[in-house]
């Protein structure tokens, strides 16, 4: 059986990064390949095991008024400079 069939015989499952194409591989017994949080959404300034973070060209940064009704948030915002991740 080839490397590629073998790699996914159980669904998403992977081992690494490069196993996942366009996504990471996350989880604590059983990793799997998931998606990374889109430019503008919610998302964790820690590192968490079980969520692939902001996807390339983002990072987590604190935004004023960047939440639910107005409150602080963190959110994924682009490298470049846009958006508002004064801390």
């Amino acid at each position: 059986m080839a490397d590629e069939e073998k790699r996914f015989l159980f669904g998403n499952e992977c081992s690494e990064d490069s196993d996942c194409l366009g996504q990471c591989c996350r989880g604590l017994f059983r990793k799997m390949c998931g998606d990374y949080t889109k430019e503008g959404s919610r998302c964790y300034h820690t590192i968490n095991p079980l969520v692939c973070g902001c996807e390339p060209g983002t990072s987590c940064k604190f935004v004023h008024n960047g939440g639910l009704l107005g409150l602080p948030a963190y959110l994924c915002v682009s490298d470049a400079g846009e958006g508002s991740g004064d801390m």
